[in-house]
């Protein structure tokens, strides 16, 4: 089964051991945000760049699970 984009971003969250509102404030965006992405509202493009950066992930390793860093 293929994991929702959802469930990839509850993951690493909770794969990071913080939470909503930690991640909230490293993004610089409201607790609520974080809250309406995980119950399935599609995060914009540019919230989606900084949650990759955050994790230091590439986006197609978070959308498909590519074991890449990103580079610098």
């Amino acid at each position: 089964r293929v994991m929702t984009l959802k469930e990839k971003l509850i993951n690493l969250r909770h794969s990071a051991g913080i939470s909503q509102r930690k991640l909230a404030d490293a993004l610089g965006v409201p607790q609520s945000t974080i809250k309406r992405i995980e119950q399935n509202q599609e995060p914009c493009f540019d919230l989606l760049c900084k949650i990759a950066n955050y994790y230091s992930m590439t986006l197609s390793s978070m959308f498909y699970g590519i074991d890449q860093k990103r580079r610098d």
